[in-house]
């Protein structure tokens, strides 16, 4: 059903935690696969997505999805930075939404994201989750932090969705995007 695409930016950080955040995916045959896009020099990647059994793909600049996601299998992609952790039970709440986009006749006319969530206790990091709830519910606008689930269609269209290490400016042209009732906290 879905394969996962995990941008690596800058930092390392966080990228063990992202994975182990869809071991439960896996185990329930909902994930199919990963691929990392790697715009960092860590050597520490290499050894992540041996370990992980994940396909790595180095980039210095952006690079567009029809090529990070050449080799992946699953229907939906899941698009999601580094250190970027949905909730417990994300998968049942993105197979449920694929369903729905599936029964709508045109998949590759709508996109999801998940809720943002920041890990800290400060009013301003409150402010900044109701900000990008609006901007996501209202606007249809999502932050590479919040995660994106695409049909395959997008993967395929050259001039479609460009990757760079800070993520992506904006989800596809035409694509109406639903915001998930489970949460992404994201790095600080």
């Amino acid at each position: 059903m879905f394969s996962a695409c995990i941008i690596v930016g800058e930092s390392v950080e966080g990228l063990g935690a992202t994975l182990g955040a869809l071991v439960p995916a896996i185990a329930d045959g909902i994930l199919r696969d990963a691929v990392i896009v790697d715009f960092s020099s860590d050597p520490d990647v290499e050894r992540v997505c041996d370990a992980a059994g994940c396909d790595r793909i180095a980039a210095r600049e952006g690079i567009s999805l029809a090529n990070a996601g050449a080799g992946l299998r699953g229907d939906w992609l899941l698009l999601m930075m580094a250190g970027s952790v949905p909730q417990p039970g994300w998968h049942w709440s993105a197979s449920d939404f694929v369903q729905r986009a599936t029964l709508s006749g045109s998949p590759g006319s709508v996109a999801a994201a998940f809720n943002y969530a920041y890990p800290g206790f400060a009013r301003r990091d409150r402010i900044r989750e109701i900000w990008r709830r609006l901007a996501g519910h209202v606007l249809g606008q999502v932050s590479p932090g919040q995660g994106l689930i695409l049909h395959q269609s997008h993967r395929t269209n050259r001039r479609g969705l460009q990757i760079a290490a800070n993520g992506w400016k904006k989800p596809p042209a035409g694509a109406h995007v639903t915001v998930l009732p489970v949460t992404m906290t994201v790095p600080a």
